[in-house]
Order: structure tokens, then C-alpha cells, then sequence
């Protein structure tokens, strides 16, 4: 993990669990990642190399609105597989760029998969009240240099359902199938993992 106050700069030895991230292109969003789905809910756009992320790279990625639409999703997913009833943690670097709150959650939340959602306050680094629907075990919102959080959630997976990550830009706080969005208007996102903890 980077030090919050440094760019760049590593923490050291991290003694945890055994974990495997499976997210392939953690820091490529726009690569293996889905972000315009064929039945027109999502109006994501993906930009590569935008900012500079928290290890002091220009490689942070932009997800923002291709079009101005309601009922529209401004969201990126990765699919992975998972043991019925294991526990799994998502976890994103994200940095307002218009939107002052970021989603994760397993699908779109409009189809019988979805297990949960989460919204992180990416303005002033807060879980806000109210931002989580369904299965979520546990959240955590960490601030990082120039304006970086690292948003967390873990969750158990239900056979059945939906094991994808989903990274949504959102313009308001609460967890919703879709919402009304505005050309161009987006977070800034690095460094996406899926690890299964037990």
C-alpha cells in the first residue's frame, strides 16, 4: 500500500492474510473492463493517463458521461469468479474530478444478482449515511495525498449472483439501479482490486 502523505512512497511490510488480487488491469480501466453495455443503461467514457495517481505516475484513468441522459449509469465492471458464501473485498483509488461520491458495487443493481452497494463521499472522505444497500460486511474510506481516497467495501457472495466489480461516478449518495448524468462529468479512478479473504 503507498503512504498517504507521500507520493509514491510505499508503507513497507504489510502483514496480512494471503490474498490475490484477480482485477487483471487494476490500473487500465479501459482495457478488459465494460463500460457501454448493449442494453444502453451505461454511458460510461474511459480516458487513459489523466492524473497523477498515488504512487506519482500520470496513470490514473477518468470515467465520466459520454452523453446527458436520465436513468443512466456512469459505471466500469470486471467479472471474476467466487466460492458460494466467501467473503471478497473491492477496493479503488478514487479522486473527485466532478462528482463528489463513488459507488462499488457487485452488477447495476437492476437485475436479480445484485448482492450490494456502497457509496464513498470522494469530497471530504466520509461513508456517508444511508450509502449502503443489501450484503455489505464492511466499508472504509482512507485519504491519500492531493485529494486521493482509497474507497473499500468487503461483502459475501451468495451463489447465484453477480461476482463483478462495478465502479460507478455518482453525483448524489444514495445507492440506485440508475440516475440522471451530465456530459463529461466523472471521478478519477487508479489501482482497482478483487481479493477473496476467506
Amino acid at each position: 500500500d503507498y503512504k498517504s502523505d507521500v507520493p509514491g512512497s510505499t508503507r513497507g511490510w504489510l502483514i496480512e492474510e494471503t490474498s490475490t488480487n484477480v482485477c487483471s488491469r487494476s490500473e487500465d480501466f479501459n482495457t478488459s473492463w465494460v463500460y457501454n453495455l448493449p442494453n444502453g443503461v451505461n454511458v460510461a467514457t474511459v480516458a487513459d493517463n489523466q492524473a497523477i495517481s498515488p504512487d506519482g505516475n500520470q496513470t490514473a484513468d477518468t470515467i465520466s458521461a459520454s452523453s446527458t441522459a436520465d436513468n443512466k449509469i456512469i459505471g466500469t465492471r470486471f467479472g471474476t469468479t467466487a466460492a458460494n458464501e466467501s467473503y471478497l473485498t473491492y477496493s479503488v483509488f478514487a479522486k473527485k474530478k466532478d462528482h463528489d461520491f463513488l459507488e462499488i458495487s457487485n452488477d447495476s443493481g437492476a437485475t436479480a444478482g445484485h448482492i450490494f452497494s456502497q457509496v464513498f463521499n470522494i469530497s471530504n472522505g466520509t461513508i456517508p449515511s444511508g450509502g449502503a444497500s443489501g450484503n455489505v460486511y464492511a466499508a472504509h474510506i482512507t485519504k491519500h495525498i492531493s485529494g486521493w481516497y482509497r474507497c473499500e467495501v468487503t461483502f459475501q457472495y451468495l451463489s447465484g449472483k453477480t461476482p463483478e466489480m462495478w465502479i460507478k461516478s455518482r453525483p448524489d449518495n444514495v445507492p440506485a439501479a440508475t440516475y440522471s448524468v451530465i456530459t463529461g462529468h466523472g471521478t478519477y479512478l487508479w489501482g482497482a482490486q478483487m481479493e477473496g479473504n476467506k
